[in-house]
Order: C-alpha cells, then sequence, then structure tokens
C-alpha cells in the first residue's frame, strides 16, 4: 500500500515538473505567429511522412512551392530550413512528440535516423526492403521498447508517426505482398502501431520513469 501510494505520489510530482517545465519553454520560446511548411512532392515518402507529422500541428498550415522542391519550413514570412527530418523533428518538439530529455531524444533520432536511410533507397524489391529494415528489427530488439512504442516513452512519439508512414508507404510500392516473417518485431510494432488518433501533446516523456517503477 505504501509503495502504491509512493508511486502514485511520483508520478503527480513528475507531471507536475513536466508541467512547469513545459510553461517554461513555452513562455521563453513562443511559437511563431506563422507556420508553413512544404511537404514536398505530391506522392513522394517525403510528402507522406511530413503531411502525416503536420496533422498534429494545427498551427502549421501548407506553403505553395514548386512540384520539385525539397521538403522545408517558414516561419513568420522567412525561410528558416529545408529537409523533411528538420521540418518534422521541428513539429515535434511543437506537439511534444519529439522529447526533450536527453536519453528520451536519443532513442527517437535513433530510429529517425534508421528510417532515414530507408527512404533515401530507391524503390526497392522484396528482398532489399527486407534487408533495410532488418537495423530497425534490431534496434527493437535491442531497446527492448513496447511493440507499439518506438522510443520507450509509453505513448505514440514522433519516430512511430514517421516510421509507420515510411514503412507504410514503402510497403504499398512492393509488386507483391511483404513477408513479415524475417522481422516479426518490426511486424508486431507496425500492426499494433495505431496513428488515426491525432497527437494531442500530452505526457510524452514519462517513459524512462515508467520503466523504472
Amino acid at each position: 500500500m505504501f509503495r502504491r501510494l509512493l508511486t502514485l505520489s511520483h508520478r503527480v510530482i513528475h507531471l507536475f515538473c513536466l508541467y512547469i517545465k513545459h510553461t517554461v519553454l513555452a513562455w521563453a520560446h513562443p511559437l511563431p505567429k506563422k507556420i508553413e511548411v512544404y511537404p514536398g512532392e505530391e506522392g513522394s515518402i517525403e510528402h507522406a511522412i511530413v503531411a502525416k507529422v503536420m496533422q498534429s500541428v494545427p498551427e502549421a498550415t501548407v506553403a505553395a512551392a514548386d512540384d520539385y522542391a525539397r521538403p522545408f519550413i517558414s516561419l513568420d514570412g522567412e525561410w528558416v530550413a529545408t529537409g523533411w527530418q528538420a521540418v518534422v523533428r521541428y513539429l515535434g518538439f511543437i506537439d511534444r512528440s519529439m522529447p526533450t530529455t536527453p536519453t528520451s531524444a536519443l532513442k527517437v533520432n535513433m530510429f529517425l535516423e534508421i528510417v532515414a536511410d530507408i527512404v533515401a533507397r530507391p524503390p526497392m524489391d522484396q528482398d532489399e526492403f527486407e534487408r533495410a529494415l532488418m537495423p530497425f528489427e534490431t534496434a527493437i530488439e535491442r531497446d527492448g521498447v513496447r511493440p507499439d512504442h518506438l522510443g520507450d516513452l509509453g505513448s505514440v512519439s514522433l519516430a512511430d508517426v514517421v516510421a509507420w508512414e515510411a514503412l507504410n508507404h514503402a510497403v504499398s510500392e512492393l509488386a507483391d505482398e511483404f513477408d513479415w516473417s524475417k522481422v516479426p518485431l518490426t511486424k508486431e510494432w507496425f500492426q499494433l502501431t495505431s496513428l488515426d488518433a491525432e497527437l494531442d501533446g500530452g505526457d510524452r516523456e514519462g517513459g524512462e520513469d515508467k520503466k523504472g517503477e
């Protein structure tokens, strides 16, 4: 009973500290009045990823650009950065799906780096896609994360959103149905991850504390 109360107290204090932290961050770094994002060429894997992440950031609007321009972001009417990884990381900080604690951010970035390698590859056949997924499978196994949450945050992270969209896009381009038998953990995560609900900016950094309880 005492242990339960102690755990509950720890959780309440943790949530209160998170609230204070995000309040201070919002005050110190207010959002730009205007966030414009060009997701990339329609139909590309980069477009699919950026457009999905944008759904959780209502402040972000779609910017006009040439059809073959790379994804980019402009803040308050000024161009800031280009590249889908830079764009989604910025949006992830806004909706809190990108953690601010170093260890959690490290794990999320690990999965983002693996996905970036998949995105950079030309269209793949079954064998090539399977080989491309092996680092992803190994990372899930070594990290010991819940199958439906990458990065051990206890909730949907930026890595979940980006990876699911990338893999879904790649699978849809295969000529035949993909055989997941050699990447069972990736298959389990892919099937369990539900991205239909918007990321609501909830507690996305509690996973580390939960792990130690």
